[in-house]
């Protein structure tokens, strides 16, 4: 299941990206990114485990130059949300290819896949909400906010953790 979503996503990605780029007129960046899907696509059938690395990071510069460019924030973040996705897919199925199949197994990635996204639905949502406020901030006022985020994650993961922990062992304490 997590490969097909993989494959989706990275098909997601690559072709907001080539849409995105290709309307304004950048026809030859729109070709190098359908190239680098399907180069995505053919390292994971032969296993090219470093690739995934690679691609992630020139999506995400090309969602990043593509704002630059004055292109749709909104796609931008998409295109890069999707890379992003597949290659946590990608490296989660790495990980799962090293246990025996079985029911556990299914159940981890059935979670795996909840939390994803719903991580992914809250990222396009406050993607969304700050394009459609366009608010402006200073440095320090975006930096604050940037620190905030993380310290709420880390507390957000924290309690996640204990709460997973609760279920799993709901007799003590």
């Amino acid at each position: 299941m997590s490969r097909i979503i993989s494959l989706l996503c990275i098909l997601v990605s690559t072709a907001t990206l080539f849409y995105s780029y290709l309307v304004p007129g950048y026809w030859i960046a729109a070709l190098g990114f359908i190239m680098l899907g399907l180069i995505w696509v053919v390292s994971l059938h032969y296993k090219i485990l470093w690739f995934s690395s690679l691609a992630l990071l020139i999506q995400s510069a090309a969602a990043a130059a593509g704002i630059w460019l004055g292109l749709s924030s909104f796609l931008m973040a998409f295109a890069a949300l999707n890379g992003l996705l597949a290659w946590d897919l990608n490296a989660f199925n790495q990980r799962l290819q090293l246990f025996p199949l079985t029911h556990e197994l299914q159940i981890i990635e059935q979670r795996h896949l909840f939390w994803l996204g719903l991580t992914a639905i809250c990222g396009l949502l406050l993607s969304s909400t700050a394009g459609i406020l366009n608010i402006q901030f200073s440095f320090f006022i975006t930096l604050g906010l940037i620190i905030f985020t993380f310290v709420g994650m880390i507390q957000l993961l924290s309690w996640m953790r204990k709460l997973a922990e609760r279920v799993k062992n709901p007799f003590n304490g």
